[in-house]
């Protein structure tokens, strides 16, 4: 690869006018004259650009692609979702009117029919699918019958996906690098792939001789572990209990495959390592590197014979997928363990080629005691788009790992664009605040917490955090917060104008398993290969920065790394560049005259300057008792009469529609008022930063200030009055603060507050 333009800080229009003109320079250089039948100097090659999430990568695609259509080249756009792919079409016809349409997969919504799929009996295709028939067998030909949704069957219902044809359309809009590894759909294909020129003067393109349905690829952020399979969903092989489940005639052959299964499970038994290893053959013909791969060829060829099962002719247009399920499940299990034995002996195969030892695509996994084979393996993008020129636009791209998946990758382009004068950003400095804490019921609520007092500040807050404790949120908390999750991100506009953002937690996944992700996808050995450097449980650290905004000091940090440069780049790609592009969402770089307070719950250290800092500790403070009473609107005053703690506490409990403060401060931690009193003040002894934020709380309320610092926000105490309670009977008055509403006096705020726990308070006026 050669090197990117090396990265200069501009402002988000400049960065995007320099794009224009690298896609501009690029598409009239390089691409289209790859496109002539002489051919090109650079051949067929990816172009990778990169640029600021909000800098107007779309905008500047949409221009490009009327360059394109006016050498009536086809494009395919992929997407990373349909929501996303939609927009894009839209923007592109908008421009260049009926020129892009949305291809949708069988089991995607049909936009037209919501309540129904694109194929309404996509589940009867995805079994004829995996027994390795067509999916006519399902829709129908012409020479036999349709299924009843099929268009031509003209009747009440049709098949959404059966109607779709965009043949007349230049640019086709995908979603998901699925479609990548897939051949063109009939419904994408060219028109007419035997006519066409350019109608541009003095540019030859290679349309007078065969062509491909395209002719260009655009690639709209992209992610190389989409490629894997076996990570996310495990595909398991229990080879002991294969014997029976082979339906092949072929005794001979069948014979083999039985022995081979016993082979393997005698391994999977008795291997003593998280993998399988290379096959050993004692005292047999098997000597060498050669006889190996030859016994590897021999097994994969023979479960190739079998795999596309000759179906019986039934009437698949009729039959559910269940039923069609049933009809073949001898089939049906024999192609899985086939295509299993063929994963397995082109892992092996690769291992006896390149001399490795573990095989990251085989993992040993064990499951109710039994131990099994979990399959793993990379897919590769179509020919019929892997021969294309290939541009591809992300904020965020990894090319050391990108050029594993697309041919021939160019750096091309780099830059970054500064924030608008209107941010401000707070880091957390001395704690990652991984997943598993924010998993916990009780930071899923002080997060909502923290989300509503500084809406409080700012006037609406967003929320972006894991996806287990969004959904925690919003079962069981009533609040306007406008939250997402990390996986959920990209493309989403939500958060553009919304004047406060949190971010919370970053992702990460062990090393082991991004080291067998990298090892799966690129097939190098990794430095870390060796299994006794691979004893650790999670990454080395280095020394980082959290950097000012003045770009003249910062805050320490010990971030993760790995010393292996590919899983570096698979680490961060995982870790620090999905927290940038949670980032992005609020569009930061266009905040010159839209107010943006940032909050990063996370010490990793980003490309974004920073204002100031937090603790953890302060971060606590600000989210437990402390932070519960500035919420419901109620203060207490360091004094005599702490005691009555206790009822507020209980009132606010009683008033509170859901569990929100519930699950942050449970039942309270004393059974008597006087309990309450005494555990306020261990609290303020015991937790400095408590002890910290209470005091200036007193004091802003004290000096009838507008508002205290929380957290480097502006929490609003302007409307908080004194009110004099003690519970009833005893002796000392506490210095009680109540924020009014409309023309209320402090009494009645107080009564409101605390709901029928006011039976307990006696209250008077300042």
């Amino acid at each position: 690869m050669i090197a990117a333009n090396k990265q200069i800080h501009w402002d988000a229009d400049t960065v995007g006018k320099n794009l224009a003109r690298q896609l501009r320079d690029d598409f009239n250089i390089r691409i289209l004259p790859s496109l002539s039948p002489k051919g090109s100097f650079y051949g067929t090659e990816s172009y990778l650009y990169q640029a600021t999430v909000g800098v107007g990568k779309t905008y500047q695609m949409v221009k490009l692609i009327g360059t394109i259509l006016d050498y009536k080249l086809r494009t395919l756009v992929r997407a990373p979702t349909t929501k996303l792919a939609e927009e894009i079409a839209h923007q592109i016809n908008v421009k260049f009117p009926g020129q892009a349409g949305v291809w949708y997969g069988r089991e995607q919504d049909d936009p037209q029919k919501p309540a129904q799929k694109m194929c309404p009996r996509y589940d009867a295709i995805n079994e004829v699918l995996a027994l390795g028939g067509q999916p006519e067998l399902v829709c129908g030909t012409r020479n036999s019958i349709y299924c009843r949704y099929h268009p031509k069957a003209e009747g009440e219902e049709s098949c959404g996906y059966k109607a779709q044809s965009l043949k007349d359309k230049n640019i086709v809009v995908v979603a998901g690098d699925a479609m990548l590894s897939l051949v063109p759909r009939a419904g994408m294909k060219r028109k007419d792939i035997s006519h066409g020129g350019s109608d541009t003067p003095g540019t030859e393109t290679n349309y007078q001789t065969e062509k491909s349905d395209f002719d260009i690829v655009i690639l709209d952020e992209t992610n190389p572990f989409s490629m894997l399979e076996g990570f996310v969903e495990p595909k398991i092989f229990t080879p002991h209990k294969t014997g029976d489940n082979l339906e092949i005639e072929d005794k001979y052959d069948r014979e083999i495959l039985v022995q081979f299964s016993q082979f393997l499970s005698d391994l999977i038994l008795t291997e003593d390592t998280e993998y399988l290893s290379q096959f050993e053959f004692h005292e047999t013909v098997v000597k060498n590197k050669q006889d190996k791969i030859e016994f590897l060829e021999h097994i994969r060829e023979t479960a190739v014979r079998y795999l596309r099962p000759q179906l019986e002719s039934i009437e698949y247009h009729k039959l559910s997928g269940a039923e069609i399920h049933e009809e073949n499940r001898k089939k049906l299990r024999t192609r899985q363990l086939l295509q299993k034995y063929i994963d397995i002996c082109e892992a092996q195969k690769t291992s006896v080629e390149k001399s490795w030892g573990e095989i990251a695509a085989l993992k040993i996994v064990e499951h109710d005691g039994v131990k099994q084979l979990n399959i793993r393996k990379r897919k590769h993008i179509s020919h019929a788009y892997s021969e294309l020129p290939c541009i591809i636009l992300d904020a965020t791209p990894q090319p050391e790992l990108l050029k594993y998946v697309y041919n021939n990758l160019q750096f091309r382009f780099s830059e970054k664009a500064d924030d608008g004068k209107a941010v401000k950003r707070f880091q957390l400095s001395d704690s990652t605040f991984s997943y598993k804490s924010v998993r916990e019921p009780r930071w899923a609520a002080r997060l909502t917490l923290l989300a509503e007092l500084l809406s409080s500040a700012h006037g609406a807050t967003g929320l972006i955090c894991p996806k287990i404790a969004r959904e925690f949120i919003d079962e069981n908390f009533v609040t306007e917060t406008l939250t997402n999750h990390f996986g959920a991100l990209r493309g989403d506009n939500s958060f553009s104008d919304i004047p406060c953002v949190l971010i919370a937690s970053r992702q990460a996944q062990p090393p082991k398993y991004v080291e067998d992700m990298v090892h799966v996808l690129t097939g190098e050995k990794l430095l870390s290969a060796d299994k006794k450097d691979r004893h650790y449980e999670w990454y080395q650290k280095k020394d980082a920065f959290i950097i000012h905004r003045s770009g003249t000091m910062g805050w320490p940090v010990r971030n993760d790394y790995h010393p292996d440069p590919l899983v570096e780049a698979a680490r961060s790609a995982i870790t620090d560049d999905n927290l940038e592009q949670a980032l992005g969402r609020t569009r930061s770089v266009r905040r010159d005259t839209n107010p943006l307070f940032e909050y990063i719950l996370t010490n990793v250290a980003t490309n974004r300057f920073v204002d100031g800092v937090f603790t953890l500790a302060e971060l606590k403070a600000a989210t437990g008792w402390v932070g519960i009473l500035l919420h419901a609107g109620i203060w207490i005053g360091s004094g005599k009469g702490a005691a009555i703690l206790f009822h507020i506490f209980h009132g606010l409990l009683a008033q509170r529609r859901d569990s929100l403060y519930r699950y942050i401060i449970g039942d309270p931690a004393f059974e008597t008022p006087e309990q309450a009193a005494k555990w306020r003040k261990d609290q303020l002894k015991d937790n400095q930063s408590i002890a910290e934020l209470v005091t200036e709380i007193d004091e802003a309320l004290q000096n009838q200030a507008d508002g205290v610092n929380l957290l480097h926000s502006p929490f609003p105490v302007a409307d908080f009055r004194e009110v004099k309670a003690k519970i009833r009977g005893s002796r000392y008055f506490a210095q009680v603060y109540v924020r009014i509403k409309n023309n209320e006096i402090p009494e009645e705020a107080l009564q409101r507050i605390l709901g029928d726990e006011m039976r307990h308070i006696e209250a008077k006026p300042k």
